[in-house]
């Protein structure tokens, strides 16, 4: 199954995946952050847009963060707020 992280915040992240899901989904995440262990966190599905043919997905996905460890929010926080993960403006 695919899925890419494509904007990751604080609040919760945008996602494309081949696999629909519905408004209000709880999945449990396990991000992969760069030089950084992995963070595990629980989101719920707070928008779906279906993408047109040749996207790079079926579907562009938000998500609302629920639970994130404590911990884990103190690595999110310091891999957003480096400037060599921020995409190019």
């Amino acid at each position: 199954m695919y899925r890419l992280a494509v904007n990751v915040g604080a609040g919760g992240l945008r996602i494309y995946s081949d696999e629909a899901y519905k408004i209000d989904t709880k999945l449990e995440l396990d991000m992969l952050l760069p030089q950084s262990d992995s963070v595990k966190c629980l989101a719920q599905v707070v928008w779906v847009k279906e993408l047109p043919p040749g996207s790079p997905a079926q579907y562009d996905i938000g998500l609302k963060f629920l639970q994130v460890p404590k911990a884990a929010q103190s690595v999110l926080e310091q891999v957003l707020a480096r400037d060599d993960v921020r995409p190019d403006d």
